[in-house]
């Protein structure tokens, strides 16, 4: 899937999403896990895989303040434990769950916006 995003400020942000690829605006590919915002780039992101994600998976996250996280889940819509969830909300820190090229757009839309979002996506378990 093709995405245009105008980012002459050289924030990171998707050009396309397709088989578990993603490429930012830059000319970065990307083909691990991996978390970014409008500013910074985790690539690779290590976790402990997806069936068994806990809060420690996020701290590096955590640390960029995002108001909002979007999970990408891969290429299916596919949900974390319910307690990983759980303990957001607790935190009050908003977090989306979708399958990737969803989180690729809604992330593009957000930025544009001037928002603190911040995309955690699952290239591969």
């Amino acid at each position: 899937m093709q995405l245009t995003l105008d980012t002459s400020n050289n924030q990171y942000a998707f050009r396309s999403y397709e088989n578990n690829k993603a490429v930012l605006t830059n000319g970065t590919i990307i083909t691990d896990n991996f978390i970014t915002t409008p500013t910074q780039l985790i690539n690779p992101w290590q976790t402990s895989g997806w069936d068994s994600l806990t809060l420690t998976d996020f701290e590096s996250l955590l640390k960029l303040n995002p108001e909002v996280i979007l999970l990408g889940s891969g290429d299916t819509l596919r949900f974390p434990k319910q307690e990983l969830l759980a303990a957001f909300y607790a935190q009050k820190m908003g977090i989306e769950v979708m399958n990737n090229s969803a989180a690729c757009r809604t992330y593009n839309v957000l930025m544009a916006e001037g928002r603190r979002v911040a995309a955690a996506l699952f290239l591969h378990n």
